[in-house]
């Protein structure tokens, strides 16, 4: 187990230890306990997703259907909310989709297919699409145009694990700055584009480098 790993099991357990500490407090039907409501605690650990990119269209999550526009937009590093998302795969970026949005928000213009909203990225890398390497193999440009040379799997471009820049992403929990943190410039619109991993066995959006 490494540091990290070992750092975050130690806080998980510590903050599941002060839950159950809490007096329990009886429900009386009109009680505002909010332990009251919880049945079960699970920790996911999902270095720099957020429950919504992964898990916010799932049944009985409150998830996207109930975000609101400081929930869902992405802003960059000055505070200022986006007009577009940048794209970097070479299967969402100008000219496999033609750019509709300018963007002036920041230093260097930003031209792009999206709007700063969330978009499901099946309904342009498919799983099915042939944009995985082959095993022990990569992409110069991190990303590929679907190919019979490549592997079916939907592939994407890869994103940045780093601490640091993880930790920015979060932004002290308002989780607006995904699309700006990746310092390599790598797939900055996943932060934007939700999986739909309730039909997704194996798949994974990091497999692409």
């Amino acid at each position: 187990m490494n540091r990290s790993l070992r750092h975050l099991v130690a806080v998980t357990t510590a903050a599941l230890t002060a839950m159950c500490a809490v007096p329990a407090v009886a429900d009386t039907g009109g009680s505002t306990n909010a332990f009251g409501k919880i049945n079960h605690i699970v920790v996911i650990y999902e270095e720099n997703h957020s429950f919504d990119n992964l898990y916010g269209g799932w049944e009985g999550v409150n998830g996207r259907a109930n975000a609101d526009p400081s929930h869902t937009l992405q802003v960059g590093q000055g505070g200022l909310t986006y007009a577009c998302l940048l794209q970097d795969d070479v299967n969402l970026a100008s000219p496999q989709l033609p750019a509709t949005c300018n963007d002036t928000t920041t230093a260097t213009p930003i031209s792009s297919a999206f709007t700063n909203q969330p978009f499901g990225i099946e309904a342009y890398i498919p799983a099915s699409a042939r944009t995985c390497p082959q095993p022990g193999g990569s992409f110069p440009a991190g990303s590929s145009l679907p190919s019979p040379n490549n592997l079916a799997g939907g592939c994407t471009r890869d994103i940045v694990h780093r601490f640091y820049q993880e930790q920015f992403q979060l932004n002290n929990g308002a989780q607006n700055r995904y699309v700006t943190g990746s310092v390599r410039r790598v797939a900055r619109w996943l932060g934007a584009g939700p999986h739909p991993t309730s039909a997704m066995k194996h798949r994974h959006p990091e497999t692409a480098s």
